[in-house]
């Protein structure tokens, strides 16, 4: 899933999605599906998923989750409404930057450029969650 939705962001503001923001594209792709016990007992569906940004407007990536009815877990900023309940069950926000690929300047003749990639595996914390 490919989201296009132009953001708006300002200082010491939340982001939010209109027409007179910037293009900001988000890549979606659903990992898993997840059941959860919520308030009365009734199952909440929650969906883990590999992001990947094009651009990078400020907070992106909650900012459009929110808007489409998905936001991230425990997101006060996004989701106040559900982050009592989230907090019960998930120490932080679950959002982690698990690989960051960044060109790197190379020292060849023809001008190629090397990739930087940095892997970081999902915290205890987090996969506890999972886990659980």
């Amino acid at each position: 899933c490919e989201l296009r939705l132009p953001v708006v962001a300002s200082r010491g503001a939340s982001s939010f999605v209109h027409e007179s923001g910037l293009p900001a594209v988000t890549c979606l792709h659903t990992c898993a599906l997840l059941w959860r016990s919520g308030e009365a007992s009734a199952l909440q569906p929650y969906s883990l998923v590999f992001v990947s940004i094009v651009t990078g407007r400020k907070h992106q990536i909650r900012c459009h989750l929110a808007h489409i009815g998905h936001p991230v877990v425990c997101d006060g900023r996004y989701a106040a409404d559900r982050v009592a309940e989230d907090a019960t069950w998930c120490p932080r926000n679950f959002l982690h930057r698990f690989r960051l690929e960044l060109p790197a300047p190379s020292d060849s003749e023809h001008g190629a450029l090397a990739i930087v990639e940095a892997i970081v595996p999902l915290p205890p914390d987090l996969r506890a969650v999972l886990a659980d």
